[in-house]
């Protein structure tokens, strides 16, 4: 399915954080079935106004894959080949996360995408707990080939961040991060 289905618009111009969440929530309360991934797709450059969150609650946020295609391309980095980007545009937002799952989570995606904090979100992806202080489970991630840009805190958290003790409270088993680039942030992974 396509974020553009929800009224996310590529055109690096338009606010799409609706459409993207609406496309999400909708993949995520989609229980015909659980064991096949539910992929949305993008293609061009998504602006957002605001964190883009994946939630863990009655329905299942496993398995759904965000993936972006189309002919992005930008030799300056590792991934040479097409892919979509989301451009944050919500201002300054030090605690913010462009994506955040919120709660455990098993067995999600995000490929083939540029995700830039433009400066002003503190991370790019982040896990977290619902309910805070909690620890969370992140089991059977795969994160492919993305650049994660210009966060203020970190490209990829694992869960609740604390910057002067540089601690995050996320088990991440199984998780796969590879051909990704970090740049412009203060710390890769954390």
């Amino acid at each position: 399915m396509w974020a553009d289905w929800w009224g996310a618009v590529g055109n690096d111009s338009t606010d799409s954080l609706a459409g993207i969440q609406a496309a999400i929530d909708s993949a995520a309360t989609n229980t015909t079935s659980n064991s096949t991934p539910r992929t949305i797709l993008l293609q061009g450059v998504y602006r957002i106004s605001g964190q883009i969150v994946w939630t863990n609650g009655t329905s299942r946020p496993d398995s759904i894959v965000l993936r972006g295609v189309g002919s992005l391309s930008d030799s300056s980095t590792l991934n040479t080949f097409g892919r979509a980007e989301i451009f944050w545009n919500g201002g300054v937002a030090a605690d913010s996360a462009m994506i955040l799952i919120n709660g455990n989570a098993l067995s999600g995606r995000i490929e083939n995408l540029k995700l830039d904090a433009n400066s002003q979100a503190g991370f790019n992806v982040r896990f977290k707990s619902a309910s805070g202080g909690v620890q969370i489970v992140v089991n059977g991630w795969h994160i492919y080939n993305c650049d994660f840009l210009n966060a203020t805190a970190a490209g990829l958290s694992w869960g609740p961040y604390t910057a002067a003790t540089g601690t995050h409270d996320a088990d991440a088993a199984n998780t796969i991060v590879e051909r990704c680039d970090f740049r412009g942030t203060p710390q890769s992974v954390v």
